[in-house]
């Protein structure tokens, strides 16, 4: 009966560890996201700054 209850406690111990690990990776995610977000909205105000110099540069 102790050798069962050990082993649950294991498994538990395990699930839990699994579980903070997931939780982890998940705002890792989340964080990285939020990272490449800023940097399209940085690559699309440089493009859109490009562009009106080039407008200036080369009117039609």
């Amino acid at each position: 009966m102790l050798e069962r209850m050990e082993s649950n406690r294991k498994q538990t111990h395990e699930i839990l560890r699994l579980i903070k690990s997931a939780f982890l990776n998940q705002a890792m995610i989340a964080s990285q996201e939020e990272r490449l977000d800023g940097l399209l909205h940085g690559l699309e105000a440089v493009k859109d700054l490009v562009g009106k110099k080039w407008d200036d540069l080369n009117p039609a």
